[in-house]
């Protein structure tokens, strides 16, 4: 699924939803694809989940609403995450200890190394 407003792509690759969120978020893209990522989760129990940031641009501040609303909908097994900037590392880690997820985020350097935590 793409957003074709922002680019954002969502989707399910053998088992794991890969996300990759590209240029500027506003509120009304970033509720589209918290409703697609809850769409495909729904049917997963261990959900693993790939996020791509390295094409990333403005985050609002409604749009961390939304993600802290995806992080608490959904029961994550594992999220790696990579091509995060330190702002966006550190606004995550806040939104995964208020929601109760720190324990299932990683960050890595590259797609690989994401994609290998996963797989283990």
């Amino acid at each position: 699924m793409t957003n074709k407003q922002s680019g954002n792509v969502v989707e399910l690759v053998d088992g794991i939803i890969c996300y990759a969120q590209i240029g500027d978020q506003a509120q009304e893209n970033a509720v589209l694809t918290v409703q697609a990522l809850l769409f495909l989760a729904g049917g997963m129990e261990k959900v693993k989940m790939l996020v791509d940031y390295s094409k990333s641009g403005k985050i609002g501040k409604d749009t961390i609403k939304s993600g802290l609303h995806a992080m608490q909908s959904i029961d994550f097994d594992k999220i790696a995450i990579f091509g995060a900037s330190k702002y966006l590392v550190d606004l995550i880690k806040s939104l995964a200890f208020e929601s109760g997820t720190s324990d299932v985020i990683r960050f890595f350097n590259n797609r690989e190394e994401a994609l290998e935590a996963l797989e283990k």
